[in-house]
């Protein structure tokens, strides 16, 4: 009998010690679930793409803007010879 209660007590032990570590196991941290992060990132992406579309939207393109500094020089050159041309043509009497 007494071998009996020593059987029980002992397998009552195992079972509580068992009970015991389970709950005090820590349940690990929750992983990200990366496709979420991936749709996260995707969303973000096209929010600036539309932005730098509306940007470039306000832009003048390359070609059709002003001159640049070059070209004026030439026209202001240019401009210049004309007008010291016409001071050295002789006047007609």
């Amino acid at each position: 009998m007494r071998r009996r209660k020593l059987l029980i007590g002992g397998g009552i032990a195992v079972a509580g010690g068992a009970l015991y570590r389970k709950l005090r196991r820590k349940k690990p941290p929750a992983e990200p679930d990366p496709a979420s992060e991936l749709r996260q990132k995707l969303d973000e992406s096209r929010a600036i793409t539309q932005e730098r579309d509306e940007f470039e939207a306000g832009e003048v393109p390359v070609d059709q803007a002003e001159p640049g500094v070059a070209e004026r020089r030439r026209d202001v050159h240019d401009q210049a010879k004309a007008s010291i041309e016409e001071m050295q043509e002789p006047k007609d009497p």
